[in-house]
């Protein structure tokens, strides 16, 4: 199990990363394409807003990955 969620921990940042360029290069609805648009339009302030946005939303998964972690270690240690 402790394999299982080091997996999904090493793999949630990639799947993010590859999530906002795939958003950024086919304009798929979503915060990349809004960074794109915005980056066309000569709006710095809304691309670095946009930046912190998604640094943000990566921060609140990892800290979720993280929760569950926690949790599975916990059960191993109990059984």
């Amino acid at each position: 199990m402790p394999a299982i969620v080091l997996g999904v921990r090493v793999a949630t940042p990639i799947a993010l990363v590859i999530t906002l360029l795939v958003e950024y290069l086919t304009a798929v609805n979503g915060v990349g394409a809004l960074v794109g648009q915005a980056q066309r339009t000569f709006e710095p302030a809304r691309v670095y807003a946009l930046i912190v946005i998604a640094g943000l939303l990566s921060l609140i998964v990892n800290a979720c990955v993280r929760r569950v972690e926690i949790a599975v270690q916990r059960r191993r240690v109990g059984d």
